[in-house]
């Protein structure tokens, strides 16, 4: 499926998605990371004085975000990527996994993302248009030096407080501060209403079947 399908795909189905606001189930999911935000942060914490060398360059996991990645400064770590938990994830962050193993019918990718010191990611779009995307803070030692923007709106990078927004529009991050920062990632099934919500999921299917696709959750599946 190219991207010029996505974008049709997204045209008509965007006007039949609902507001996360209304998604009972995307505001619970929320709930429950701010809720277990001191475990999941604690567990980071641990992972990365101990396991640094397990964080890649994104463009490790998916080649097409290379452009995205010169520097190789926005590193990340995979827990989970259609169907797929990284094996070490259990280890890690167990109750993190617990979490997305109960909530698996909904969500499509979990990740640490990590961005070093200077790192700016440039304005680009997503390619994935049955998704929203959640984000969570988890080490912002500097927050007045970090950002991310969507849609021309500027969103939420604090620790343990999660803000979500459409990947599929243009948005970009930074950091200008002198310690790196890392946010976990959560992307979930756009909320559509009856019939397109079981067209979504079978488009879904289809995606996952996808090159792009696939060569993450390989990756995955060798972390």
């Amino acid at each position: 499926m190219n991207h010029r399908k996505l974008t049709f795909l997204k045209s008509v189905f965007g006007a039949f998605s609902r507001s996360p606001s209304k998604s009972s189930r995307i505001l619970r999911l929320m709930g429950e990371l701010e809720f277990h935000s001191k475990q999941t942060i604690s567990r980071w914490k641990t992972f990365e004085c101990s396991q640094k060398k397990e964080l890649l360059p994104i463009d490790d996991y998916s080649v097409d975000q290379a452009w995205l990645n010169e520097d190789k400064k926005w590193r990340a770590f995979f827990i989970y990527g259609y169907g797929h938990f990284n094996p070490s994830a259990s280890n890690h962050f167990p109750e993190l996994k617990t979490m997305v193993e109960k909530h698996s019918d909904h969500v499509s990718l979990v990740m640490f993302s990590n961005l070093q010191a200077g790192k700016t990611i440039p304005p680009h779009k997503g390619n994935n248009p049955f998704v929203l995307r959640i984000i969570m803070g988890v080490s912002v030692p500097e927050p007045e030096s970090v950002g991310l923007v969507a849609a021309g709106v500027p969103r939420k990078v604090l620790e343990g407080k999660t803000d979500i927004f459409d990947d599929t529009l243009e948005h970009y991050a930074w950091n200008s501060g002198t310690l790196a920062r890392t946010i976990l990632i959560v992307d979930v099934i756009r909320p559509f209403w009856f019939p397109f919500n079981i067209l979504a999921r079978h488009f879904l299917d289809l995606l996952k079947q996808t090159e792009y696709v696939q060569r993450v959750v390989k990756k995955v599946n060798r972390c």
